[in-house]
């Protein structure tokens, strides 16, 4: 059944194409004859017709406008869909320039027929597109589309107020492409709000493949709608479970990831404290599974996103995350077990996969915006050691005083005065209000 349903998709999206083309081409002569098409004009339009549809939809099928971006376009779809136009009217005119000069010295295709097919077409192409929103996919799907849950939502979306944003420098973010750029990454736990962003980053930098794993379908479902693709890389959705060694070598067999990324944990305390078995089950046999795959199939780089804290008490989340960094880094007094399985003849052997950790900040005094979060992950991904453990700091120390201030004049409220090292807000009770509760969380 799934083959009959990929192939009535396949044929569906070029003929939805052709049928906005036939009515362009229609629209077209009766706008050019003012509707009063003369019969001569009329004895042509079956032959017009054919030329048009085969050449629009072969060029959409050339340039794959059905997938990725282009079926839900942004503005680098929006561009490519109006190449992919100008591009099937350039051929229009130069058949007419073939039959003018070469055959009978006439335009087999009216000019003024070919501009306001290409104006038309391109209207109602990007209107049905906008219409569905979701392309092609998300109108014949046979399911019923789910709601997108509140855990799932766009990584794009803009980071709230308070929220403290960080720039990279122009060099450090090239080095962390020369690293990714035609490499196999794969994403463990990608259909979470963290693994949506580092697929966006992470497609931007062009990698030879981008594998994304994740144990729930709506999840990747959700994933495959609001990717933006414009290079066209190869995305492979995968639906494993990392606890599943037979699945999970079969998909590392299969693809050879070069770049790991372990993202698939559980972060809620609350939950976790009452689901302990699941919790263990997961970080510590799951990361266990995950990262001995990768070292046994060839990963050159492995990192794994943990929340444990040193500070953060003795509970089911801290006790499962502290097994799930042993599995990857190993204790002090032990190695890891992925690490013993490269050993030959017991001699311990330099390990050809980079394992590293990287705890995630605690949010709690000052928010962290995932984009930058996302770019700190890549960031140790390509340029730590073996063992090494980061933890994510986004600034040098300051002082709390100045973090209050420095959220205060981003939600657009000015501090008193005219020196620039005033402590005191001004009397506006926004600014007032925001200052205590700020001082109150920190």
């Amino acid at each position: 059944m799934s083959i009959v349903n990929q192939f009535f998709r396949f044929c569906t999206r070029p003929l939805v194409d052709g049928l906005i083309v036939v009515a362009s081409v229609f629209l077209a002569y009766l706008l050019r004859f003012n509707f009063d098409v003369p019969a001569s004009e009329i004895a042509e339009i079956p032959i017009v017709l054919a030329i048009m549809v085969v050449v629009r939809v072969a060029l959409f099928l050339t340039f794959r406008a059905y997938t990725g971006t282009d079926r839900h376009p942004g503005l680098a779809g929006g561009f490519r869909l109006v190449f992919i136009l100008i591009s099937g009217s350039f051929l229009f005119i130069l058949t007419d320039f073939i039959t003018y000069y070469f055959i009978n010295q006439r335009l087999f295709i009216p000019l003024t027929i070919i501009i306001l097919e290409f104006l038309i077409t391109t209207a109602l192409i990007f209107l049905f597109r906008s219409l569905v929103h979701g392309g092609f996919d998300t109108l014949l799907r046979s399911v019923k589309p789910a709601a997108v849950a509140e855990e799932s939502v766009p990584a794009t979306k803009n980071a709230g107020p308070g929220t403290i944003e960080y720039s990279f420098s122009q060099e450090r973010t090239e080095e962390m492409e020369r690293a990714i750029r035609g490499k196999r990454v794969l994403i463990a736990g990608a259909g979470g709000t963290t693994g949506a962003e580092l697929t966006r980053q992470i497609l931007a930098f062009r990698p030879a493949s981008l594998i994304l794993a994740d144990r729930s379908e709506k999840a990747l479902t959700q994933l495959r709608a609001i990717i933006q693709n414009p290079q066209q890389v190869p995305v492979i959705l995968a639906l494993t479970d990392i606890t599943d060694e037979p699945g999970l070598a079969g998909l590392f067999e299969r693809h050879r990831p070069e770049m790991v990324i372990h993202a698939a944990l559980y972060h809620d305390a609350a939950l976790l404290e009452s689901n302990h078995r699941e919790a263990f089950r997961n970080h510590e046999e799951g990361t266990g599974i995950l990262t001995r795959c990768a070292a046994r199939h060839g990963a050159d780089r492995f990192i794994l996103l943990s929340s444990y804290r040193e500070t953060g008490g003795d509970g089911v989340k801290q006790r499962s995350m502290q097994k799930a960094e042993e599995a990857v880094c190993g204790r002090v007094d032990l190695r890891p077990g992925w690490m013993a399985e490269l050993q030959q003849n017991n001699t311990p052997v330099s390990p050809p996969m980079a394992a590293m950790i990287l705890r995630r900040p605690d949010t709690t005094t000052v928010p962290v915006s995932l984009p930058a979060f996302c770019t700190l992950v890549l960031e140790a991904l390509t340029t730590g050691a073996n063992g090494d453990i980061f933890t994510a700091s986004l600034r040098e120390p300051t002082r709390k005083l100045d973090q209050a201030r420095q959220m205060i004049l981003q939600s657009g409220l000015q501090l008193s005065g005219d020196d620039e090292n005033s402590d005191t807000p001004s009397r506006h009770p926004a600014a007032v209000k925001l200052m205590e509760a700020v001082l109150k969380r920190i």
